[in-house]
């Protein structure tokens, strides 16, 4: 329809054509070069969300830790710098937006007003008539409109290309960059090469830790409250990346391969999904049938609570749903360990709200399972040493293993 109404405009007149138009072409080139700009403020608006995002989800995640190693303040004025990053990139993006509104106000309005304004006089003058004007006017509308809304399409061309692509550079992260590993040959361990780790830079958890554990048997990471355990097992589950040194898992580098076929994780706090019970064992081994997950869980003696539930395994469990205790927790853990059955076990405090009689029941499980598993255990007490592979001391007797 632009295309007929120009070639009729040139047709009646060509010179009121030429002079009404003669801003829109200078209008557009100011609205692409606009919307270029727009689009690179876009790609780095995108990446800075995304890292307050993180920055958010980091801190509300490790609340205990920032107040254990009194890092409030640390913690907060790293917020405090990634939202001042997002106010400045959402300012910058909002001034361009405005020059957008202003020049695409220009191509909207200057053809107008110089068709009036020169149409009028080939009206007075008598070469057009009053007829012809208003026909022509009403023309206008097919040429303008779409002058007028393509700049704002392509500006959220722009905001969509810079989600996408982030969304694709994440794809090719996961990948291509985490090469996905579910099978080891030989013999399972578990490589700390001169580690260091700290969560605001300066103070260090774990300095210059190194390790070997080997084959299957029960290793134990042992130490003081704050000496660095359950960051070492966070590490060694690739959940963070070391600021020196390397972890290497079956001689493999978690932080570039994914390692979740290899190894099952106990941590310290339990999260349980909100759903079914037997939707959480579930997750354990998803390619099984949960039916027969469930067949196999019921036969578990530290599962016998679930007899006790309303619905057994069909009750809904997680938050916002039937609270279970902490206890309980560490149990649905163990099933989805055993379901699972990685030849890496990580187990943090795994034990820690269990009652006496289930605790020795699953301590007994745990030394059974290190015959044909890896297990690398966390733990103050409540575990036989002298059974182990291996004992790693942290704290001031970090490096200290035998």
């Amino acid at each position: 329809m632009a295309i007929i109404a120009i070639v009729y405009l040139i047709a009646v007149n060509p010179l009121l054509c030429l002079i009404t138009f003669i801003y829109t072409p200078l209008g557009m080139f100011f609205t692409f070069k606009i919307n270029n700009k727009i689009g690179k403020i876009h790609a780095d608006n995108v990446e800075i969300k995304a890292d307050s995002l993180s920055i958010f989800e980091q801190f509300l995640s490790c609340i205990p830790i920032v107040k254990s190693f009194m890092i409030e303040k640390k913690a907060l004025l790293n917020i405090q710098r990634t939202q001042q990053q997002l106010l400045k990139s959402n300012m910058k993006l909002a001034k361009f937006n405005s020059l957008l509104q202003v020049a695409c106000g220009a191509i909207n309005s200057f053809p107008r007003v110089l068709y009036l304004g020169f149409g009028a006089l080939l009206v007075f003058n008598g070469e057009i008539t009053l007829g012809l004007f208003v026909a022509m006017y009403d023309f206008l509308g097919y040429v303008i409109g779409p002058s007028t809304y393509l700049p704002f399409m392509i500006q959220k061309l722009n905001r969509c290309i810079a989600s996408l692509n982030r969304v694709e550079r994440l794809n090719e992260l996961s990948l291509n960059s985490k090469k996905q590993i579910e099978e080891i040959s030989g013999q399972p361990s578990v490589e700390a090469k001169n580690i260091s780790f700290s969560y605001d830079g300066s103070k260090k958890i774990l300095d210059n830790l190194s390790f070997t554990f080997k084959g299957n048997g029960l290793y134990i990471i042992k130490g003081d409250s704050g000496a660095g355990k359950t960051t070492l097992m966070d590490i060694i589950a690739g959940l963070y990346k070391p600021d020196s040194g390397k972890m290497l898992i079956c001689n493999k580098d978690p932080a570039l391969n994914d390692i979740g076929g290899l190894v099952s994780v106990i941590p310290q706090d339990v999260y349980i999904f909100r759903g079914s019970l037997a939707e959480n064992i579930h997750f354990a081994k998803p390619d099984m049938p949960i039916e027969e997950l469930v067949k196999i869980a019921s036969s578990y003696p530290f599962l016998s609570f679930v007899e006790d539930l309303p619905e057994g395994f069909d009750t809904v469990v997680g938050d916002g749903n039937r609270a279970i205790s902490g206890g309980q927790r560490q149990r649905i853990a163990f099933a989805q360990l055993l379901l699972k059955n990685s030849p890496i076990w990580i187990m943090d405090e795994p034990i820690a709200a269990i009652d006496d009689e289930t605790r020795k029941l699953l301590i007994s499980l745990i030394h059974s399972c290190a015959q044909d598993h890896l297990i690398i255990f966390c733990a103050h007490s409540n575990i036989d040493e002298k059974t182990a592979s291996q004992i790693v001391c942290l704290g001031e007797k970090q490096n200290e293993y035998h």
